[in-house]
């Protein structure tokens, strides 16, 4: 799937445009080539069920708390999916890594 857009704080955060990011898949927008070894979106697809993982992101530098949500259609298919995407850092990452 490819990324139709962000809020506002998506477009702050990775510092990009609405037309930067029409069409491109996530991890692009992360100068990334390859999808990320643990991604939640990637098992919402599979699942269509909503999934959660805490990653540590090396291009960013950052610890994540990720989310995704599947948008489902009529006949059960995936028609998209939410991505919710959290800065988290240090305690906060350990207490939520669990969860």
């Amino acid at each position: 799937m490819n990324v139709i857009r962000y809020n506002r704080a998506g477009y702050t955060f990775l510092n990009v445009t609405p037309d930067d990011v029409r069409g491109k898949k996530c991890y692009q927008l992360i100068d990334r080539t390859t999808p990320c070894d643990i991604c939640a979106t990637r098992e919402c697809l599979q699942t269509k069920k909503p999934a959660r993982r805490i990653k540590f992101n090396e291009e960013l530098n950052i610890w994540l708390d990720c989310r995704s949500y599947p948008l489902l259609g009529d006949q059960g298919q995936v028609n998209g999916v939410i991505e919710h995407l959290r800065e988290i850092g240090g305690p906060e990452a350990d207490q939520t890594a669990g969860s």
